[in-house]
Protein backbone atom coordinates (compact mmCIF):
# COMPACT_ATOMS: atom_id res chain seq x y z
CA UNK A 1 0.00 0.00 0.00
CA UNK A 2 1.30 3.45 -0.87
CA UNK A 3 -0.33 6.87 -1.00
CA UNK A 4 1.26 10.16 -1.99
CA UNK A 5 -0.40 13.58 -2.01
CA UNK A 6 0.88 17.07 -2.36
CA UNK A 7 0.35 20.52 -3.73
CA UNK A 8 2.34 23.35 -5.15
CA UNK A 9 2.02 26.93 -6.21
CA UNK A 10 4.23 29.55 -7.79
CA UNK A 11 3.49 32.85 -5.98
CA UNK A 12 4.83 36.33 -5.40
CA UNK A 13 7.70 36.23 -2.94
CA UNK A 14 7.22 38.36 0.19
CA UNK A 15 9.74 39.94 2.53
CA UNK A 16 9.72 39.89 6.35
CA UNK A 17 7.14 42.75 6.40
CA UNK A 18 4.87 40.65 4.09
CA UNK A 19 5.41 43.03 1.15
CA UNK A 20 5.76 41.62 -2.40
CA UNK A 21 9.39 41.63 -3.60
CA UNK A 22 8.62 41.33 -7.33
CA UNK A 23 10.16 37.84 -7.50
CA UNK A 24 8.27 34.56 -7.68
CA UNK A 25 8.85 31.47 -5.55
CA UNK A 26 7.63 27.87 -5.42
CA UNK A 27 5.72 26.80 -2.32
CA UNK A 28 4.24 23.39 -1.67
CA UNK A 29 4.04 20.23 0.37
CA UNK A 30 4.17 16.46 0.04
CA UNK A 31 2.61 13.84 2.31
CA UNK A 32 3.01 10.13 1.77
CA UNK A 33 2.81 6.73 3.38
CA UNK A 34 3.87 3.30 2.23
CA UNK A 35 3.73 -0.13 3.88
CA UNK A 36 4.84 -3.44 2.48
CA UNK A 37 4.47 -6.81 4.19
CA UNK A 38 7.42 -9.19 3.85
CA UNK A 39 5.63 -12.07 5.56
CA UNK A 40 3.05 -12.58 8.32
CA UNK A 41 5.43 -11.13 10.94
CA UNK A 42 7.41 -8.41 9.18
CA UNK A 43 6.74 -5.20 7.30
CA UNK A 44 8.64 -2.11 6.26
CA UNK A 45 7.65 1.28 5.01
CA UNK A 46 7.79 5.02 5.23
CA UNK A 47 5.82 8.07 6.31
CA UNK A 48 6.66 11.35 4.60
CA UNK A 49 5.58 14.87 5.58
CA UNK A 50 7.39 17.93 4.24
CA UNK A 51 6.50 21.52 3.44
CA UNK A 52 8.38 24.24 1.60
CA UNK A 53 8.03 26.62 4.55
CA UNK A 54 6.45 27.07 7.96
CA UNK A 55 3.28 28.93 6.85
CA UNK A 56 2.27 27.13 3.66
CA UNK A 57 0.13 24.38 5.23
CA UNK A 58 -1.80 26.81 7.45
CA UNK A 59 -2.25 29.46 4.73
CA UNK A 60 -3.85 26.96 2.35
CA UNK A 61 -5.75 25.18 5.17
CA UNK A 62 -4.11 21.75 4.88
CA UNK A 63 -3.24 21.32 8.56
CA UNK A 64 -2.40 23.24 11.74
CA UNK A 65 0.33 20.82 12.85
CA UNK A 66 3.37 22.45 14.45
CA UNK A 67 5.79 19.65 13.53
CA UNK A 68 6.00 17.32 10.53
CA UNK A 69 7.54 13.89 11.05
CA UNK A 70 9.03 11.66 8.35
CA UNK A 71 9.93 8.06 9.08
CA UNK A 72 11.51 4.96 7.54
CA UNK A 73 10.87 1.73 9.42
CA UNK A 74 11.11 -2.04 9.64
CA UNK A 75 8.92 -3.96 12.12
CA UNK A 76 8.95 -7.63 13.07
CA UNK A 77 6.37 -8.95 15.57
CA UNK A 78 5.82 -12.54 16.64
CA UNK A 79 3.69 -13.12 19.71
CA UNK A 80 5.23 -11.19 22.60
CA UNK A 81 8.53 -10.72 20.73
CA UNK A 82 9.29 -7.75 18.52
CA UNK A 83 12.10 -5.95 16.73
CA UNK A 84 11.79 -2.40 15.36
CA UNK A 85 14.22 -0.26 13.39
CA UNK A 86 13.27 3.36 12.75
CA UNK A 87 14.78 6.51 11.29
CA UNK A 88 12.95 9.78 11.97
CA UNK A 89 13.35 13.38 10.90
CA UNK A 90 11.33 16.42 11.88
CA UNK A 91 10.38 19.74 10.33
CA UNK A 92 9.31 22.50 12.71
CA UNK A 93 6.53 24.76 11.48
CA UNK A 94 6.52 27.34 14.26
CA UNK A 95 8.00 30.75 13.55
CA UNK A 96 10.76 30.34 16.14
CA UNK A 97 11.76 26.77 15.18
CA UNK A 98 15.41 26.42 14.20
CA UNK A 99 15.53 23.54 11.72
CA UNK A 100 19.24 22.93 12.35
CA UNK A 101 18.49 22.28 16.04
CA UNK A 102 15.80 19.66 15.36
CA UNK A 103 17.14 16.11 15.63
CA UNK A 104 17.43 13.32 13.13
CA UNK A 105 16.94 10.01 14.90
CA UNK A 106 18.84 7.24 13.16
CA UNK A 107 18.78 4.55 14.13
CA UNK A 108 16.17 3.86 16.77
CA UNK A 109 16.28 0.13 17.42
CA UNK A 110 14.05 -1.65 19.91
CA UNK A 111 14.07 -5.37 20.66
CA UNK A 112 12.04 -7.49 23.07
CA UNK A 113 12.40 -11.23 23.54
CA UNK A 114 10.40 -13.42 25.89
CA UNK A 115 10.97 -17.14 26.45
CA UNK A 116 8.07 -19.19 25.09
CA UNK A 117 8.01 -21.55 28.09
CA UNK A 118 8.09 -21.08 31.82
CA UNK A 119 11.60 -20.91 33.22
CA UNK A 120 12.08 -21.53 36.97
CA UNK A 121 8.40 -20.79 37.55
CA UNK A 122 8.31 -17.66 35.40
CA UNK A 123 9.33 -16.24 32.06
CA UNK A 124 12.58 -14.64 31.09
CA UNK A 125 12.37 -11.51 29.01
CA UNK A 126 15.05 -9.27 27.55
CA UNK A 127 14.39 -5.75 26.29
CA UNK A 128 17.04 -3.63 24.64
CA UNK A 129 17.19 -0.42 22.66
CA UNK A 130 19.68 1.73 20.81
CA UNK A 131 19.22 5.36 19.82
CA UNK A 132 21.33 7.49 17.51
CA UNK A 133 20.56 11.21 17.64
CA UNK A 134 22.04 13.78 15.29
CA UNK A 135 21.68 17.57 15.16
CA UNK A 136 23.50 19.95 12.82
CA UNK A 137 23.81 22.51 15.67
Amino acid sequence: MMTISGSGTYVNQRDTQNLKTGKNEFRGHIFGEGRWRLDENAEYGFELARSSDDTYLRRYDFTNRETLTSRLFYEWISGANHFYVDALSFQGLREFDDQSALPVVAPLIEHHYETPEALFGGRLSITSSLLGLYRRD
